[in-house]
């Protein structure tokens, strides 16, 4: 992402994200939690208080947002990212990793949300699509979804959820698949090696980072 000059923060705003954060950041694996102080003081330099930019990779060492965030293409993030206001991605939201841990203090909208490691988020969840990988978790007050797809039964969903489609891919009974085939546009359906049992989740993935059509026609 481009850098921004920081931004004067309002301490009570702060004060109150920091609230709404810091329950979802002592949710995370100790190794992977970035320290109170840390946050903090990020978001009192007023970093990338409001912060807008196409598309994105972020990976590495953490980084902590001050406010709102809004890509205006897809976002990839393979490490420790805070985000203390909304997060707004207008296609694809990837969890690259499973060493990825996301946190948002207020609300995430996106037009696909794929999760591998963990997910967390104080308010809701907006999408069209949601998927949710093996070992994977993905944590809000409310999930809005058109899509919600669940590897396995080690995919973790958290939340209420409200989705036109909620389908749990366990293998080896395949009567998830059998309704993913009839939900998802065959050129966002994949199998592993030509195997009808199993899924691959690059199609759609390929297809929420392009904005090509992923739903079924007719």
């Amino acid at each position: 992402m481009a850098k921004k000059a920081p931004t004067p923060t309002d301490p009570k705003a702060v004060a109150a994200a920091m609230k709404r954060v810091m329950p979802l950041v002592k949710a995370l694996p100790k190794e992977e939690r970035l320290k109170e102080s840390q946050i903090l003081a990020s978001a009192l330099r007023g970093a990338a208080l409001v912060h807008r930019t196409k598309t994105s990779d972020e990976s590495g060492s953490p980084i902590v947002f001050g406010g709102d965030v809004v890509i205006e293409g897809s976002l990839g993030i393979g490490c420790v990212c805070v985000v203390l206001g909304d997060l707004t991605v207008r296609d694809a939201l990837t969890a690259s990793r499973q060493q990825t841990m996301l946190v948002v203090g207020g609300t995430l909208r996106a037009g696909g949300v794929i999760c591998r490691g963990q997910i967390r988020v104080a308010g809701a969840v907006e999408t069209e699509v949601a998927f949710v990988e093996t070992s994977s978790v993905l944590a809000a007050k409310t999930l809005l979804a058109d899509l919600v797809l669940l590897e396995s039964d080690a995919s973790e969903l958290a939340g209420k959820v409200k989705a036109k489609s909620n389908i749990s891919l366990t293998y080896p009974d395949t009567k998830g698949l059998e309704k993913l085939r009839r939900v998802l546009h065959p050129k966002a359906f994949g199998t592993v090696d030509g195997d009808d049992a199993l899924y691959d989740f690059t199609n759609l993935e390929r297809a929420l980072r392009r904005r090509k059509p992923w739903r079924a026609e007719g």
